[in-house]
């Protein structure tokens, strides 16, 4: 096999097996030990939430996803119950960034 071929086909194989896999292990580890140092320093707690129940509200989690024009149903233990347009959700508490309630 010419060096030309060997380069052409293994080269790839190896930049994909050994740079970029374990730089987006890397990047995902340091994600979830950030969060897991965030959960520890402040654990948000059900009072917080408590006089939001039945208010409408726009919510952002750690993931970036976001609920907007949700309905707060309830909390049990360290989960938010939310509601939108007749889905109901379920949310980890301690996952929120944050709440912002709509007039």
């Amino acid at each position: 096999m010419e060096s030309s071929s060997f380069i052409a086909i293994y080269l790839p194989i190896f930049m994909l097996l050994f740079v970029i896999l374990p730089t987006m292990n890397k990047k995902k580890k340091m994600t979830i030990q950030r969060l897991r140092k965030k959960r520890s320093e402040t654990l948000m707690t059900n009072h917080l939430f408590l006089e939001y129940i039945g208010k409408r509200c726009s919510i952002v989690t750690s993931f970036g996803r976001s609920f907007k024009q949700v309905q707060i149903m309830a909390i049990e233990e360290n989960w938010l119950k939310i509601s939108k347009n007749g889905t109901e959700h379920l949310l980890n508490i301690d996952l929120i960034e944050s709440l912002k309630i709509l007039p």
